[in-house]
């Protein structure tokens, strides 16, 4: 590079000014604090996806950069089983600029029984979204029983550590 602001570096790609394809072009991070916010799940609503909080936008002008967006997450459950065991579905959900629904399903099967008590679960993962429009790209975790016998109180948003700092975030990364 020159050291000049407006020159364009030479990246070696054959293009001046371009970065060749795969290139991360813009990355973006989104921490949220752990809560003890909770989610009774009955019969009734089982069926019910439900928002984590955790989320992260890119602006169409970030979005426009590339061919592809790259989203990672990581997450803090707990889940009370009452009278249930403990398994619950959780997926990333593109909400803008249109809805994809299905970025990625997890499932966390835990103890099959009550006598265990407690218990509270880190995940992490990534999906890639090719299907990119124009607007505003925001994508969130949502998460589900599996049935209504499976879970009962679930801690959607749980405390990361003794301090309840929140280790519960989402980073997206533009890809040309």
């Amino acid at each position: 590079m020159s050291g000049i602001i407006g020159i364009s570096p030479d990246m070696k790609s054959g293009l001046v000014g371009e970065f060749p394809a795969g290139h991360i072009l813009h990355v973006q991070q989104n921490v949220i604090s752990g809560s003890g916010a909770s989610t009774s799940i009955t019969s009734s609503n089982a069926s019910t996806w439900y928002a984590t909080g955790n989320s992260i936008t890119v602006s169409s002008a970030n979005a426009a950069l590339g061919s592809k967006i790259l989203i990672m997450y990581e997450h803090m459950f707990g889940i009370n089983p009452g009278s249930a065991s403990q398994q619950i579905t959780y997926k990333i959900k593109r909400t803008a600029p249109s809805v994809s629904d299905g970025l990625g399903f997890r499932l966390y099967d835990g103890p099959q029984t009550n006598t265990t008590g407690y218990s509270r679960f880190s995940t992490s993962g990534s999906i890639i979204d090719e299907s990119l429009g124009s607007g505003d790209h925001t994508y969130a975790l949502e998460y589900s029983a599996v049935h209504a016998t499976l879970a009962a109180t679930v801690y959607y948003n749980w405390y990361a550590d003794s301090t309840h700092t929140g280790k519960n975030r989402m980073i997206a990364m533009v890809i040309k």
